[in-house]
């Protein structure tokens, strides 16, 4: 069931699967088999080093989109 959005709000489905290729290709592919709006890279700045959060972002981009928005969820400096 869909749920109400205000005009020109989007969803997007957030990609998880920690620092395992494998699930994160696969959590990629169903999502965007959704078709969501955007995809959110979940499951990154949670405490981790920084080279495994780049690791788990370079995982995922490739699976995602290239016409649809995406973004690293948590990122900051």
């Amino acid at each position: 069931r869909e749920q109400p959005r205000a005009a020109g709000q989007h969803v997007f489905g957030i990609v998880q699967g920690g620092g395992d290729a494998k699930l994160r290709e696969k959590c990629a592919r169903e999502l965007v088999a959704m078709d969501f709006d955007g995809y959110a890279i979940g499951g990154v700045s949670v405490g981790e080093p920084e080279p495994e959060m780049m690791r788990a972002v370079e995982l995922t981009e490739p699976h995602l989109p290239e016409h649809k928005a995406r973004y690293a969820m948590g990122l900051g400096t």
